[in-house]
């Protein structure tokens, strides 16, 4: 090596053997080993970067760069690396970071459901801590669902489906406004076809604002349908109607009689009707009260009614025993006829207890009419003596309408 004119020069055994070798045992010729010195020098040299002066192929490095490649976890306590999968001029940079040593056990966490609350229709739901990092205690605030319109079930359309296949039901509706459609499989061809059934099982009243369901606790065959209905929400107050008109000053005229005692109905071979005994007074208006009779005051429309409890005679081995059954027919009477939508006839065993039997007509009454309660015994083979109970088991009333 020599120094000429501020510069140093490879002699020409430096060049050749000396400080870059190319792989070949003649590196750069003598005539070019001041630029082969320079090349080692000033990699930025035009002279050293032309290709008929420098043989060396990494000494120009135009465009360079520097990559990251693989990024990879060594083992807890290694030395941490760094190397090079690229060129000196285009680097290819791969990283090897030990990780850290594990660390103490921690204290375990807990989580608590704290409150549940309500919130407004509309609102967001919202959870809140009410605890610490390390034993939360969560609080939920869940919105209330807006009130619906009341549901609807409506049936729709029933069509018969093939033999065998299952019977169904379909909503061509909504959730909220159920339309109902059938679908009900015939019975197979045969005498021995048994035909399918559709029974309504139960009926429930849901809670407002769920939806409508309905079950079949039968089977395909036999189905056995049961409806869920919501109830509707509570409607408003409607408004306070207006005052009804005066109302009269009561009934024009009324009245009635009744027995107090028992009473015994003997059969009639004639089969006339026998005055039933009322012996005592209920209030009066405008009517007027005869021996076992009532007697109208004013004409006009009338109610008139009467009760009865009747018994055979149970007494053995007594003259009214007897032990067939007793036909007999009571009526209200005006002026000694029967009125017929007050007729009642009726048939009683000895073996029965005491019978009641009510009636209540109306009628058009003139002034003057006189009414009674009477009774008939028919002289059937057998029958014998009845029993009339007394108080409100035998009375007569009467009251105007107009």
């Amino acid at each position: 090596m020599y120094y000429s004119n501020g510069s140093y020069y490879l002699n020409e055994s430096e060049n050749r053997c000396g400080l870059r070798q190319n792989g070949s045992s003649d590196c750069c010729t003598a005539g070019n080993s001041q630029y082969r010195r320079r090349c080692s020098n000033n990699s930025n040299s035009s002279n050293c970067c032309n290709s008929s002066n420098c043989c060396c192929t990494n000494c120009c490095c135009t465009n360079p760069s520097v990559t990251v490649g693989s990024t990879t976890t060594g083992a807890p306590g290694t030395v941490a690396s760094v190397t090079n999968s690229g060129t000196d001029c285009n680097a290819v940079l791969n990283f090897t970071i030990p990780a850290g040593q594990n660390g103490a056990n921690g204290a375990p966490a807990t989580v608590t459901v704290g409150t549940t609350t309500t919130g407004a229709p509309g609102t967001s739901a919202s959870v809140t801590n009410s605890g610490t990092n390390q034993n939360a205690v969560l609080n939920f605030t869940i919105p209330a669902g807006q009130n619906g319109t009341p549901a609807t079930v409506t049936v729709g359309t029933t069509t018969t489906g093939a033999p065998g296949t299952n019977a169904s039901v379909t909503n061509s509706g909504t959730a909220q406004n159920a339309v109902l459609n059938f679908t009900i499989p015939a019975g197979k061809d045969g005498t021995d076809a048994v035909p399918s059934t559709v029974s309504i099982g139960s009926t429930t009243t849901g809670t407002p604002g769920t939806s409508a369901t309905v079950t079949n606790t039968g089977t395909n065959r036999d189905a056995v349908l049961n409806f869920t209905i919501p109830a509707g929400q509570d409607g408003k107050d409607g408004k306070d109607g207006k005052d009804g008109k005066d109302g009269s000053n009561g009934l024009a005229a009324y009245g009635g009689l009744y027995s107090s005692k028992n009473q015994t109905a003997k059969p009639a071979s004639s089969g006339s009707y026998q005055q039933v005994q009322l012996d005592s007074i209920m209030p009066l208006s405008n009517v007027t009260t005869g021996l076992n009779n009532i007697k109208v005051n004013s004409s006009g429309n009338y109610e008139i009614s009467y009760s009865i409890g009747i018994a055979q005679n149970k007494c053995p081995g007594s003259s009214d025993a007897h032990s067939a059954n007793t036909t007999f027919t009571t009526a209200i009477r005006k002026n000694g006829v029967e009125i017929p939508q007050t007729v009642c006839t009726a048939s009683i065993s000895p073996n029965q207890n005491k019978q009641n039997y009510y009636s209540t007509s109306y009628v058009t009454l003139s002034s003057n009419d006189i009414l009674d309660l009477a009774l008939k015994v028919n002289d059937n083979s057998g029958a014998g003596n009845l029993i009339i109970y007394p108080n409100a088991d035998c009375s007569l009333t009467i009251k105007k309408l107009s």
